[in-house]
């Protein structure tokens, strides 16, 4: 009788620390636990992620229930009545769970550090990006000056020696310009022409008629009455 289980007595399961799970899984557990024949009529409780607690009747034998929770893989250790039970050779579950929760801790560590290094590195691949770009664009700006400088100074030399070619519409309106010129300097040379040869019959006209009218003698221009271009002074 000793065996049985004492009415109001608990059996802590704790579950191996070597699964990770949630709490949907560990009440699917608790499912399949109470599924068992040896379990149907006990009560099942989920407490936590590696925690259950069950709840046995009178009639149930406590050597058995244990027996039979040890066999599931999914459990590590039983506790009753703050006795622990587990298989042969197994550590304590508190030892263990130190451990894990110490090798969780240097993971999240490593991994921590691992970011904050990933995060520098980006940051000063940025840095170093924008200040190539940055004096990329300063180059451009540099060479974008240079181009125009050139071609002003293209611009302000075409037409001559040494400038660039100019279009068919700029050529005609050159070539309109000088003839231009050209006609009005024709035409002054024949205005000058011209009047060469009025001054030379003016010339010839006193000859004929006997008398000279001497330059520089602006009374006997007014006092003979003079006409220019008829030769002969009006009496």
């Amino acid at each position: 009788m000793e065996d049985l289980q004492a009415p109001g007595d608990t059996i802590t399961i704790k579950l191996d620390l070597g699964t990770k799970r949630d709490r949907a899984a560990v009440r699917d557990l608790a499912s399949r636990l109470k599924a068992l024949p040896l379990l149907a009529s006990t009560s099942i409780a989920v407490v936590g992620r590696d925690k259950l607690v069950l709840t046995p009747s009178a009639k149930h034998d406590l050597a058995k229930v244990k027996q039979l929770l040890l066999e599931q893989p999914e459990i590590y250790e039983l506790e009753v009545n703050e006795e622990a039970f587990r298989r042969p050779g197994a550590r304590p579950y508190e030892q263990v769970r130190k451990q894990h929760l110490a090798e969780s801790m240097a993971s999240s560590r490593s991994s921590l550090q691992q970011k904050i290094k990933d995060k520098l590195r980006a940051l000063l691949g940025s840095r170093k990006k924008g200040s190539g770009d940055a004096g990329g664009e300063d180059g451009s700006k540099v060479k974008r000056r240079r181009k125009v400088k050139k071609s002003k100074g293209g611009k302000a030399g075409s037409g001559g020696a040494g400038g660039q070619e100019l279009s068919p519409e700029k050529e005609a309106q050159r070539a309109a310009r000088r003839a231009e010129k050209k006609a009005k300097r024709d035409a002054k040379r024949r205005e000058l022409k011209r009047e060469g040869g009025d001054a030379e019959e003016e010339e010839r006209g006193d000859a004929a008629g006997g008398e000279h009218v001497g330059m520089g003698r602006p009374d006997v221009y007014e006092d003979a009455g003079y006409v220019a271009g008829q030769g002969n002074p009006e009496l």
